[in-house]
């Protein structure tokens, strides 16, 4: 299994227009057999206190242009088949234009993940 977290930005003035991509995108990778999970993130400017005092946001402050991907696939291979099949290759001839890119590619950081601990409930999966 391999997971990871990978983070695009949108350019300036091109957030309606990528997130609506972002959304076809992903109900395209749904028909992916290999892929395990895609979810697609911005960040959320939420600010709360807990009953007991104690106060949250997201630090440092991040930025409305950024996009979190957070994904899992079955193996190298499923992730290689995403990364060159249809869905995504459609989306980078789309879309692709709408995001911050360098030498040819789309500018991400990315980070491979190794699951030590945790669980996802059935409910984590209802779609938005």
């Amino acid at each position: 299994m391999i997971s990871f977290v990978v983070k695009w930005t949108i350019k300036t003035g091109c957030n309606e227009k990528a997130l609506v991509g972002l959304q076809q995108l992903a109900q395209a990778v749904a028909q992916e057999p290999g892929t395990l999970m895609y979810l697609v993130n911005t960040p959320d400017p939420i600010q709360f206190t807990c009953a007991q005092g104690d106060e949250h946001e997201s630090l440092p402050t991040p930025s409305p242009q950024e996009v979190i991907f957070i994904e899992q696939y079955v193996d190298e291979n499923a992730f290689c088949q995403h990364v060159h099949g249809t869905a995504f290759q459609q989306f980078l001839s789309e879309y692709g234009d709408l995001f911050l890119f360098s030498n040819g590619q789309p500018f991400v950081t990315i980070e491979f993940l190794k699951r030590q601990a945790g669980f996802i409930r059935p409910e984590a999966s209802a779609s938005c």
